[in-house]
């Protein structure tokens, strides 16, 4: 096996920035407002809501769950019959909290 995965650690990084950029637009939040306000922080302001706080931060560890275990495996170059049940687990979760978010951020 490879040591070289798809994702890497600049894609999932993209995903996570696409997934807040996504609940800050849905909260009515726009870069133009980021950039007038700098000392007010993305997560301090998807804090003020706490469902999309929570749906986004349910993303965030699922999609997290499912990277580090792919990194694991690349690393070990094994993948054994454990591993492959959890990420057929944690691919059907990440799945859904993304599409939690997508519902919510609609």
């Amino acid at each position: 096996m490879s040591d070289k995965m798809v994702i890497t650690p600049e894609i999932l990084s993209m995903v996570m920035k696409w997934a807040e950029r996504r609940v800050l637009a849905s909260l009515g939040v726009t870069d133009e407002m980021l950039a007038d306000y700098p000392e007010v922080s993305p997560s301090t302001l998807i804090s003020l809501s706490p469902a999309h706080e929570a749906s986004l931060g349910e993303f965030d560890r699922a999609y997290n769950a499912w990277y580090n275990l792919h990194l694991k495996v690349a690393r070990s170059g094994i993948l054994t019959a454990s591993d492959s049940a959890e990420l057929v687990k944690l691919s059907i979760l990440k799945d859904q909290k993304r599409e939690a978010l997508l519902v919510m951020t609609a």
